[in-house]
């Protein structure tokens, strides 16, 4: 179900993001499955400024009540993953720490827009070491948008509207970073952003391109790309 409405998804935050004049692409279009390290490197490929994995998510029991948007970004070389349970602070650097500080900041944005304009439970920004944050290039996320497993939650991820909804508080955040680099007025925010709860599923890439690079910062150019993909293999999760 979820590499459906993910799809879906994508295709929804391609749509918002080229009235908002992006450029998108997306990794893929029909119900096909492309390797996770394949993924990072497409967006490489593309010049992609920005990377944004659309994943939804699910409970592992039956009975669990679980609900509400999380974002994850790059777990920082040395530090803890929220999903490793104390465990992984042994790990090396990967490609994608050259990017921490626009990694939190680009997933605070969006997670801040999703509880904003969704009004569900606010499960906070998380870090991982997921593949296609570790390999990617550019400034990366990965977005939990709701629980396909939640009987309320569930339902609503199945309506368009209601991804619209979603589509236009991803698209809200991208460009709230957008703005934010490019005029330098970055935000305060620190460790406390994260959250320590359980780690996310399957989901979809997105890679936004049109982002202007300067050497500390990296934030969107006018008509940049965004590069959307949908993973239907196993839970990528790496402490």
């Amino acid at each position: 179900q979820e590499k459906q409405y993910t799809l879906l998804l994508a295709k929804e935050v391609r749509a918002q993001l080229a009235m908002a004049g992006l450029k998108v692409s997306l990794t893929r279009s029909t119900d096909s499955f492309i390797e996770l390290p394949g993924r990072p490197g497409l967006a490489k490929r593309r010049n992609a400024d920005l990377f944004v994995s659309l994943h939804f998510n699910a409970a592992e029991s039956a009975r669990s009540t679980a609900q509400g948007a999380e974002v994850y970004c790059l777990t920082p070389t040395g530090a803890t993953s929220t999903n490793a349970r104390g465990e992984g602070n042994g790990e090396g650097s990967f490609p994608g720490n050259r990017h921490n500080d626009q990694n939190l900041f680009l997933a605070y944005q969006v997670q801040k827009a999703l509880t904003r304009n969704l009004t569900v439970e606010d499960r906070g920004v998380r870090r991982a070491r997921f593949a296609v944050l570790r390999d990617a290039v550019m400034p990366a996320v990965l977005i939990e948008a709701g629980f396909l497993s939640h009987p309320v939650e569930g339902r609503q991820i199945l309506s368009a509207a209601y991804r619209e909804r979603i589509a236009r508080a991803i698209v809200e955040g991208l460009l709230a970073y957008k703005r934010a680099v490019e005029q330098g007025t970055l935000e305060n925010y620190d460790e406390h952003c994260y959250q320590t709860r359980g780690p996310g599923h399957d989901g979809v890439d997105v890679q936004p391109e049109g982002v202007q690079k300067p050497p500390a910062r990296r934030g969107l150019r006018s008509g940049g790309r965004i590069e959307c993909s949908h993973r239907t293999g196993p839970s990528d999760v790496h402490g």
